[in-house]
């Protein structure tokens, strides 16, 4: 497991103000093995919000819990979603930076003796830890590429498909979808490890082809519900393959995956697209339109279409040529005939030699019968 950092190692308040305001936009998770910060990049909708937070934070009337809460998420927007927002919730490192920023700012806006106190606020209930966030997908990853990246063929080629969720009201409306190539049961016993209670199948499809390519289009095509646990305990990490969607759209996608990936075949024995499909994926693309499994599938039913088409055609010509060779076969053999030449009558001599030999072979027989 990687080293963490402590919170003293992570920017100060103000070097982060100036973090937020460089175009960098640098992550500010501390990596103790290198010892310099994260070089990932935090996205422009982050900064904003952070910046607006860090503003809100000013604000006299909030509470102490309220401030801590408040920096703690600026510190979440600080970190890069791919790698350490999570990290940084779950470990609860954030909570720590919160309290050192939170006396930073206490030093920066204590008041002079000259000014007036400003009025105690009255503290609030701290609000519960967050369960899940909107899952960022890194700028690198679309479903194209994906889709033409080559299969991992130590995965397993063929598996099921599963989606499981779990009786807590924070489960409400989320589903994750996995794949095993093992039973789903014996899968469904190492998520019960997660500390939530005994995962409820929602449904499942087995004979999968390429199961693990299948679950990741699957997820792509999800990818507006695409939402990730915050942090699992057991696992030290997050679990990113949850989604908040219904059950019937997960099994359908995932079925339509399933089938184009049976019957259209699309990777050959390497694991690599084949080059009719990455010329589809790049007309799409060029086109404007979604890659995803209806279109796919649509696709593949058309090539179908159109090899039967060509299928039927060759075969009619295969027979109107057989036609046209039969005809012109029998025509050359009528011409054949036709000009063969007549065979000569026999003249009046040959006629009378044909004749006289006849009676001699007959005399010659009647002899031999009085014999």
């Amino acid at each position: 497991m990687a080293t963490l950092p402590t919170p003293a190692q992570f920017p100060s308040l103000k070097d982060t103000r100036d973090f937020l305001k460089d175009t960098s936009q640098q992550c500010i998770w501390y990596l103790p093995k290198p010892q310099r910060l994260c070089l990932c990049k935090i996205t422009n909708e982050d900064v904003c919000e952070a910046v607006g937070l860090l503003e809100k934070v000013k604000n006299p009337r909030l509470s102490v819990d309220e401030r801590l809460n408040v920096l703690e998420e600026v510190a979440e927007l600080c970190c890069c979603p791919r790698h350490h927002r999570s990290k940084i919730y779950g470990t609860k490192i954030g909570e720590r930076v919160a309290r050192i920023w939170y006396e930073e700012l206490k030093l920066t806006s204590t008041p002079s003796p000259s000014k007036k106190a400003q009025p105690v606020a009255v503290a609030v209930p701290v609000s519960p830890r967050r369960m899940f966030a909107r899952h960022q997908v890194h700028t690198t990853e679309s479903m194209s590429e994906r889709l033409c990246s080559k299969l991992d063929l130590n995965t397993g080629t063929s598996g099921s498909i599963y989606m499981y969720t779990h009786e807590d009201s924070v489960f409400s409306g989320m589903i994750k979808i996995g794949y095993t190539c093992r039973s789903i049961a014996s899968r469904l016993l190492d998520w019960g490890d997660c500390g939530h209670g005994e995962p409820t199948l929602l449904a499942s499809i087995s004979n999968i082809r390429h199961p693990e390519r299948v679950e990741l289009l699957t997820h792509f095509e999800l990818i507006d519900v695409w939402h990730e646990m915050m942090w699992c305990k057991t696992h030290g990490r997050t679990h990113i393959e949850w989604f908040k969607t219904d059950v019937d759209e997960v099994k359908d996608i995932a079925t339509r995956w399933n089938i184009w990936m049976h019957e259209a075949n699309p990777y050959d024995r390497r694991g690599k697209l084949k080059e009719g499909w990455e010329k589809w994926c790049a007309w799409l693309l060029k086109k404007g339109y979604a890659i995803n499994s209806n279109n796919m599938l649509w696709l593949h039913e058309w090539e179908v279409g159109k090899r039967k088409k060509i299928a039927e055609a060759e075969k009619a010509e295969r027979r109107a040529e057989g036609t046209r060779r039969s005809e012109v076969k029998v025509k050359k053999e009528e011409e054949e005939e036709n000009e063969r030449p007549l065979r000569s009558l026999p003249s009046r001599r040959e006629e009378t030699s044909y004749s006289t030999r006849a009676r001699k072979v007959k005399v010659e027989e009647n002899r031999t019968r009085r014999v």
